[in-house]
Parts: C-alpha cells; sequence; structure tokens
C-alpha cells in the first residue's frame, strides 16, 4: 500500500462537523479576545487565522493524500499562523 492510498486518520464524514467546532471555536476566541474594548482588528485576525489553520488540519486529518494538494496545505497553515501572529502583535500593541 502506498502513501496515497492509506485510510486518513480520521473518518472522512467528520469533515464538516469538525469544521464547524473549528468556526464555533474562533468565534469563542473572538469574543474572549474583543472583550470590552472597541478595537476589532487583532481579535478579528486572531479568530480568522485560528479558523484558517484549523480548516487547513482538518483537511489534512480528513481527506486521503491524493485528495489533498500539498502546497495549498502549506500555504494555508501559513496564512492562519501568519494572521493570528499579526493579530496578537494588534492586541498587544494597542
Amino acid at each position: 500500500m502506498t502513501n496515497n492510498e492509506q485510510p486518513p486518520p480520521v473518518s472522512e464524514r467528520m469533515n464538516i462537523p469538525l469544521k464547524v467546532v473549528a468556526v464555533l471555536i474562533s468565534y469563542v476566541i473572538y469574543r474572549a479576545l474583543l472583550g470590552d474594548d472597541d478595537r476589532i482588528a487583532g481579535p478579528l485576525l486572531v479568530a480568522v487565522g485560528f479558523a484558517v489553520l484549523a480548516y487547513a488540519m482538518v483537511n489534512r486529518w480528513t481527506q486521503w493524500r491524493r485528495e489533498r494538494s500539498g502546497l495549498l496545505q502549506v500555504g494555508t497553515t501559513i496564512l492562519g499562523l501568519g494572521l493570528m501572529v499579526l493579530g496578537a502583535v494588534l492586541l498587544l500593541t494597542n
């Protein structure tokens, strides 16, 4: 059995429920970081970055290797981490 033929670690039918959970967790993160402050850019970037990163991880865990693009996977992960770092910088400097 080659690497492309191995089943994903998590069942494919868990793809959508895990993505919904990721979006809900990112909303909770947004609300927790927002607090009483009127500035929304920092918390929003952290929450969106988490959602993008979680979406990439769910795809990695629930899709067959032949169905996902490696370059897209890496780019999405870097984008999610970058948004989270940018949001954290905005939170800490304001």
